[in-house]
């Protein structure tokens, strides 16, 4: 299934290179997934969303800032129903909406980071 997803996103990534805001709570929001539903696809879910998390975690230990403080503000407020834009600015080390703020990612790169993810936890999961 997830080859399936991560083929129809590198085909969309060829055809489209547009910017769009950054994904910092992508892993957040995986990780809240996981937990409403069951199975062996609860594992698929905190696994993308672990590898996700490595991100926004990056930005936070490079930029020189508190990184658990960060990462707790960030998953607070990912935490809504409402979809959030708040994500890390790497330069100042605060989170911030990347929408107002102009931080955006190319759609190509973020189909790579995609497939990394998902290529890291079947790594890992055939490994275990």
């Amino acid at each position: 299934m997830w080859t399936y997803v991560v083929q129809l996103v590198v085909a969309r990534a060829a055809r489209y290179n547009v910017c769009e805001p950054g994904w910092h709570g992508i892993g957040m929001k995986m990780a809240e997934k996981a937990k409403s539903v069951s199975g062996a696809r609860q594992y698929a879910y905190a696994a993308v969303g672990s590898a996700f998390q490595v991100i926004p975690r990056c930005l936070a230990h490079n930029c020189g800032a508190d990184v658990v403080r960060l990462m707790t503000d960030l998953r607070s407020r990912h935490a809504g129903k409402e979809p959030s834009m708040m994500g890390l600015d790497g330069i100042n080390g605060k989170i911030v909406d990347t929408q107002k703020e102009n931080i955006t990612d190319t759609f190509s790169s973020k189909a790579q980071a995609i497939k990394s993810a998902i290529e890291s936890v079947e790594i890992f999961s055939t490994h275990s």
